[in-house]
This record gives C-alpha cells, structure tokens and sequence, in this order.
C-alpha cells in the first residue's frame, strides 16, 4: 500500500458508501435504531476513526489524513443535512 492522500480519502468512502446503500436499499437502519436516523453514519464514522488509528500507527501519515479529511467532511454534511431534515 502506497502512502499518499488520495489512498487514504478513497479507503475513507468506504465506509460511507456502505452506510449510505444500506440506509437507502434495506430496513436496516429503522430495525436497529428507529428513531436515530443517522444511527449507520455514525457507526461509519467510528468505523473510519479506527481506520485511522491503524493507518498512524502503521506509519501511513499521509494515508490516515486522507481518511481523517474525509470522516471530517463527512461528519460535517451529516451534521447539516440532519440540521436541516428536523
């Protein structure tokens, strides 16, 4: 695995991305915790935070920024998008 930025931001959509399908395609989100909406995006967040913590850990710096850009941007769009949806 390279040690770049880009890396990082792209293994950061992933658990976004599954978090998103399995919010709009399943029931899963309302069977686990119907009345936190957002219940799966921040599972996704924790997921990319540990994601980080091994990338720093292993030595990947430029990597875990990536991960942490994206959790950062993430979290704040969920934050807006959940403002604005009450």
């Amino acid at each position: 695995m390279k040690n770049s930025l880009i890396q990082g931001v792209l293994i950061g959509f992933i658990a976004p991305l599954i978090a998103f399908l399995l919010t709009v395609y399943t029931d899963l989100e309302n069977m686990l915790s119907p009345d936190k909406p957002i219940f799966l995006y921040v599972i996704a967040a924790g997921v990319n935070l540990i994601a980080t913590r091994i990338l720093f850990k292993e030595g990947f710096d430029a990597a875990g920024r990536g991960v942490v850009l994206v959790t950062f941007i993430g979290v704040l769009l969920l934050l807006f998008w959940a403002k604005f949806k009450i």
